[in-house]
Parts: structure tokens; sequence; C-alpha cells
């Protein structure tokens, strides 16, 4: 039986991305991502529900995140996968949970501003490629494949 741990979140950055390089010369993206649902309550007034996503893009694809320009506000539709960590907090001694969705590409949606104020068109970077190859937006992620060695990984 096959297993499948793939997500997809479309939504607004919370804030600016923060670029981390390591000793190997890698490099990884962190922000937090928000997705949004709007509903009826029982009384027929309309609600919005936030849900906040942490989200790490790592390789190229970093450095693409940067020279793009992408900042706090950006609308961005992301795929990627769930991971999980725990730790012992040595201050108060609990056990201590994060989820993050590691992506392995991410399309801006809608026009990037430029410095002169002109939008570009939708582009989806992928992470299979090293991030260096734009493509149109497509929809078929199967040929995807995990980057070979650890090495690069900066977990």
């Amino acid at each position: 039986m096959a297993y499948i741990n793939k997500v997809y979140l479309m939504g607004n950055l919370g804030n600016d991305p923060e670029i981390r390089t390591f000793q190997s010369g890698s490099k990884c993206a962190t922000f937090s991502l928000a997705t949004s649902k709007r509903y009826r309550d029982q009384n027929g007034e309309q609600k919005e529900q936030t849900q906040w996503h942490n989200v790490k893009v790592i390789g190229k694809s970093a450095d693409t995140i940067k020279q793009l320009g992408v900042k706090k506000g950006t609308q961005m539709l992301v795929e990627g996968e769930l991971t999980y960590s725990t730790w012992i907090d040595q201050t108060t001694g609990q056990k201590r949970f994060y989820t993050e969705v590691v992506a392995f590409s991410f399309q801006l949606i809608g026009p990037r501003q430029n410095g002169n104020g002109n939008g570009n068109a939708e582009t989806t970077y992928d992470y299979s490629n090293g991030g260096t190859h734009a493509q149109q937006p497509s929809h078929d992620s199967s040929g995807w494949q995990p980057p070979d060695g650890d090495d690069e990984l900066p977990f």
C-alpha cells in the first residue's frame, strides 16, 4: 500500500521570509502562511476563521524566494509535506510540539510588484529542480523526488 504525505496551502504570508544560510552553503527560508475559511454561525452571522501554518523552503528555492522579493502579505500557493518535531523545553521540562510544511514547490498568486510598480504573471518554482527553472502553473507533481543525500538538509 502506498502512503502519501502531501499538503496544498493557499494563503497570505504573515511575515517577511527569514532566510538562513548554513555552513554547507545551503539556504532555508521560513515564514508563516495564513489560510482562512468563511462560514455562517447558528445565528446566520458571517464569521471567518484563520489558521496559521509554519512553512520552510530549502535549497535554491530559498534563494528564489529572496530574489523574487516575497514579502509579508504576498499570496502564495505552497505544495509540500507535513513534518512534526518534539522536544523537551529546558526551562519548563514540558514536551513541546512543532508542525511545519516543508515546501517543495510554490506559486505566487496574482501579480508580483516590481520596484517600478509593474506586476508579473504567476510563476511556479519547483524545489525538485533546485528552484532554477520557472514553469507555468501545473497541478501534476507526480514526478517529484526528494534530493539525493541528507547532507544538504538543514535538520
